[in-house]
C-alpha cells in the first residue's frame, strides 16, 4: 500500500498519512570538541538532508584572546582536505564587524568544524565570528538582528563546548542550568547562569531563532567526556548537540540544582599564603560552582575593613577578614552564604551587621538572622514550580530545634533542606544528638541534612529514606595539622517534583581548595558515600524517591 496505510476500524476506513517532514532547524549550536566528532557529523548531515543554505553564520569563542574587538571575522578562504570552504565575502563587508583574519589562525572552534560542513554542505559559503568574552549582551544582540536582516536565510551555527568543570559529576549537573535555557530559548538566562566557553554565542543562537519564530529546541546528543571516557576529575568537557525549529518555547520540568560546601575562612594561614600567591583559588576556579542555582558555603567569620590580626591568635580565634575577601567568593560563583555559625559574629553585633551588607552589595544571599548569627533562618529559591527553602542553623547550648519551621515550609510544599552548625570539633563520627536532631528535622518534613563545624568529614547515612551528611569538612582552612583536615566533601546535586539526586565531591581544602586527583578522589568518594551504595543510579548520582 506503500506509504498510505488503509485500516479498518469498525466498519470505517480511516487513512493514515506519514507524519510531515521535520522542518530544517533555523539554528543549531554543536560542540568543536573532536571527542564528539561522530555525532557532529551525523546532526550536520542530519540538518543537510533538509537544507542546504546558501551560506552559513558561525559564532564562536574567542578562546585566545586574539580579537582587537569584541567581535571579529575573517574574509579568508578554508582549506580542508576534502575542498575549500569559501567565504561569503559579499555578505562579511555588509557587516559592521572588525576584520581580522589572524585571531582564526589557531581558534579551533572554527577549524573544527570546516571539513563536516564542507562534507554536509558542500555548496555552502561560510561567516566566521569570533566572539570575546569582552562583547556586552548588548553587542551581541545587535549583530543578531543586523544578520538576521541582512541574511534571514542563513543557518547560524553556534560553535559552543558545555561544562568545562573539574569534576565529571559536577559537570553534569552544570549542564541542567544550560539545558534549561535552551529549552526555554531564555538569551538572558543562558548568559548569566550556563556554565560553556561562550554564553555569547549562545545568545546569538537564541536570539537569532527567536526573530525566525523557531524557539522549539530539539535535542540531538548530550554527552560528558568524563561518563565517555571514565574519568572522575581532571579537565571535563559537556557536549549539547541540537537546533531550533520553528514554533514555541517548551521550558522543561522544574529542578533546582544545587552545591553546598562547608567551612570557608579568610584569616591567618589563608590569608598569608594569598598574600604571596593571588593564584590559590584558581585551582579550584571560577567554574566549579558556576552553573549551580544555589551555590552556598559556610562563611566562618564576618568580613571587616579593621582587620585585627592579633584576634586570630586568641582563645577561641576570632575571624575578621578584610572586605576584599567577598570578591574571593565573586570569583567562585558563590551565591549563599551561611552565617549561622560561632564565627560570625566575633566582632560584635555591628561588625555581623557591616558583614552581612558587604555579602549583600556583592549580590551574595545569605542564611542566618541578620541581627543574630545563634538564629536561623531561611533561603527560598523556586524555578518552574518546584520550590526549595535552605534552613541554616547553628545549634548551639540551648537551641530548641526548628521543627516548626520545617513544618511551615513542607506543608507550603517547599522540599526543605537544612545546613547545621552542629557536632564536636575533628570527631571523625556524628554524636548522639547530632543524630537525634537529624532524624526529628526528617520526621518533620527535612528532605536532606547538612552539617558543619566539625572540620572533619563526617559518615553519612539514610534515615526515612532521606539522606544525611552529618558533616562536609573544611572547604577553605589553614587547619594542616592532620590528613582529615586537610580535605572536605561538597554536596551536589538537583531535586525535582518527588526526587532527590545527590553526589559528593571530595576536594583538597588545605589553604588552596581544588578538585582531588582522580585516585584519591575514588578512594574518598567511595569510602565516605558507601552507605548510599544501594541509592547509586547508572548516571552517578544517589538518587531518593521523596514521595
Amino acid at each position: 500500500m506503500g506509504i498510505i496505510g488503509l485500516l479498518c476500524l469498525g466498519g470505517l476506513s480511516v487513512v493514515s498519512k506519514p507524519a510531515p517532514a521535520k522542518q530544517a532547524p533555523v539554528g543549531i549550536v554543536v560542540p568543536h570538541h573532536d571527542m564528539v566528532a561522530a555525532a557532529r557529523r551525523a546532526y550536520f548531515d542530519e540538518v543537510a538532508a533538509q537544507v542546504q543554505p546558501e551560506t552559513i553564520v558561525i559564532v564562536a569563542p574567542d578562546h585566545f584572546d586574539q580579537a582587537v574587538a569584541p567581535i571579529v571575522t575573517s574574509q579568508q578562504d578554508w582549506e580542508t582536505v576534502i575542498g575549500t570552504v569559501p567565504a561569503d565575502r559579499a555578505l562579511i563587508e555588509s557587516l559592521n564587524i572588525t576584520v581580522q583574519a589572524d585571531s582564526f589562525t589557531s581558534e579551533h572552534a572554527i577549524t573544527s568544524l570546516l571539513k563536516d560542513i564542507k562534507q554536509s554542505f558542500p555548496s555552502s559559503k561560510i561567516v566566521p565570528i569570533l566572539i570575546n568574552r569582552a562583547a556586552t549582551y548588548e553587542e551581541v544582540t545587535a549583530l543578531t538582528k543586523q544578520l538576521y536582516v541582512t541574511c534571514p536565510e542563513c543557518l547560524l551555527i553556534a560553535s559552543v563546548d558545555f561544562s568545562h568543570t573539574i569534576d565529571v559529576m559536577v559537570a553534569d549537573l552544570h549542564d541542567v542550568a544550560a539545558l534549561r535555557g535552551l529549552f526555554a530559548a531564555d538569551a538572558p538566562q543562558l548568559y548569566r547562569e550556563a556554565e560553556v566557553d561562550s554564553p555569547e554565542s549562545l545568545v546569538a543562537l537564541v536570539t537569532w531563532s527567536a526573530l525566525h519564530g523557531a524557539e522549539q529546541f530539539d535535542l540531538f546528543s548530550h554527552t560528558n567526556s568524563g561518563f565517555l571516557s571514565g574519568t572522575v576529575s581532571g579537565e571535563m568537557t559537556t557536549h549539547i548537540i541540537g537546533g531550533y525549529h520553528i514554533g514555541s518555547a517548551a521550558p522543561q520540568a522544574g529542578s533546582i540544582t544545587f552545591m553546598m560546601a562547608g567551612d570557608a575562612m579568610f584569616a591567618r594561614g589563608v590569608h598569608e599564603r594569598f598574600q604571596r600567591d593571588a593564584t590559590v583559588f584558581e585551582s579550584l576556579g571560577q567554574r566549579f560552582f558556576w552553573g549551580a542555582d544555589v551555590a552556598l558555603v559556610n562563611l566562618e567569620g564576618y568580613f571587616t575593613d579593621t582587620v585585627d590580626k592579633e584576634l586570630w591568635q586568641a582563645d577561641p580565634p576570632q575571624f575578621g577578614f578584610h572586605t576584599a575577601y567577598v570578591d574571593v567568593l565573586r570569583y567562585l560563583r558563590v551565591n549563599v552564604v551561611n552565617v549561622a555559625n560561632n564565627h560570625a559574629g566575633d566582632g560584635g553585633a555591628s561588625a555581623f551587621g557591616d558583614s552581612l551588607r558587604t555579602v549583600a552589595g556583592a549580590g551574595i544571599s545569605y542564611i542566618g538572622d541578620d541581627t543574630d548569627s545563634t538564629k536561623a533562618s531561611v533561603y527560598t529559591k523556586e524555578i518552574n514550580g518546584v520550590k526549595l527553602a535552605i534552613i541554616g542553623v547553628y545549634t548551639h547550648q540551648g537551641f530548641t530545634g526548628l521543627r516548626e519551621t520545617i513544618e511551615q515550609y513542607s506543608r507550603a510544599g517547599y522540599h526543605v533542606f537544612v545546613y547545621a552548625h552542629w557536632g564536636e570539633e575533628y570527631a571523625a563520627k556524628s554524636n548522639e544528638i547530632q543524630q537525634q536532631m537529624a532524624h526529628d528535622w526528617i520526621d518533620r518534613g527535612a528532605d536532606l541534612v547538612v552539617g558543619i563545624h566539625p572540620h572533619v568529614v563526617q559518615e553519612v547515612e539514610v534515615y526515612a529514606g532521606r539522606p544525611i551528611v552529618y558533616s562536609l569538612g573544611n572547604f577553605i582552612f589553614d587547619q594542616g595539622f592532620s590528613d582529615e583536615t586537610k580535605v572536605g566533601a561538597v554536596v551536589g546535586g538537583a531535586v525535582k517534583s518527588g526526587e532527590l539526586s545527590v553526589f559528593l565531591v571530595p576536594v583538597q581544602s588545605y589553604l588552596s581548595p581544588a578538585v582531588l586527583e582522580p585516585t584519591l578522589y575514588k578512594k574518598y568518594r567511595d569510602t565516605w558515600a558507601a552507605p548510599w551504595q544501594v541509592y547509586q543510579s547508572e548516571n552517578g548520582y544517589y538518587t531518593f524517591d521523596l514521595e
